[in-house]
């Protein structure tokens, strides 16, 4: 199971003549704050519908976190659908910052749920956590090494059962990795406590980009189609 955090995430509800609202970056309630530029709820909205609507998702395969700048976390069902337009999502999310969890219409299912624990619970001990920088170590280098000895290992501690390499070859698991990615247009990038910090790219990219970037990789390793 792979796990991305998407950290960082500045979001805040303000009234407006319109009703409450998320607190963006353009809006004249932001521009009398001096930390105007890290409110940014659409960054957030755009990978939200990068992972949730990739193939590796859809499989299976991935875990979303949003860890909110307040150090609160968000957990999602893996059945949510995020709105495509930004105002419902931003609806959305003023409902979930007020009511601390959104349901699903009819059978009452929890779809987002703003959670007490910390982050770290949400976290095995076991997982290799990476975060991401332009100045990192080559991403696909070190993961395809990664992988490689993760592989290698299994089939060592199995090597006695022979239906058990077989399984292995087929599935082919991956270690249990957790990705962390700012969901804002700039900060530090997060390297604290982290088993490696790698470069998806020499140039700068986008929260969302990263997140596609990611979830190719693993399609592919993965052969998820």
């Amino acid at each position: 199971m792979l796990t991305v955090v998407l950290q960082n995430a500045n979001i805040e509800i303000v009234k407006t003549k319109r009703g409450k609202e998320l607190l963006s970056s353009e809006m004249v309630e932001a521009r009398k704050r001096a930390n105007s530029t890290e409110y940014r709820p659409d960054i957030l909205h755009q990978c939200l519908l990068m992972l949730l609507d990739s193939p590796l998702n859809k499989a299976g395969h991935l875990r979303v976190l949003i860890e909110l700048s307040t150090g609160k976390v968000v957990t999602l069902n893996k059945t949510i659908r995020i709105p495509r337009v930004y105002s419902r999502f931003s609806g959305l999310l003023v409902q979930l910052l007020e009511r601390h969890r959104i349901y699903s219409e009819g059978e009452r299912i929890e779809l987002m749920k703003v959670e007490k624990e910390r982050l770290e619970s949400f976290i095995s001990n076991e997982s290799i956590k990476v975060g991401l920088s332009k100045e990192g170590e080559n991403f696909f280098d070190t993961l395809n090494c990664d992988i490689k000895a993760h592989a290698e290992k299994q089939n060592k501690e199995h090597a006695h059962s022979i239906e058990v390499r077989s399984e292995i070859s087929e599935q082919k698991e991956i270690p249990e990795y957790v990705f962390y990615i700012n969901a804002i247009s700039s900060g530090e990038d997060p390297n604290t406590g982290m088993h490696h910090i790698l470069s998806l790219s020499a140039y700068a990219l986008s929260a969302a980009t990263c997140c596609s970037k990611i979830c190719t990789y693993f399609e592919e390793t993965l052969n998820v189609f």
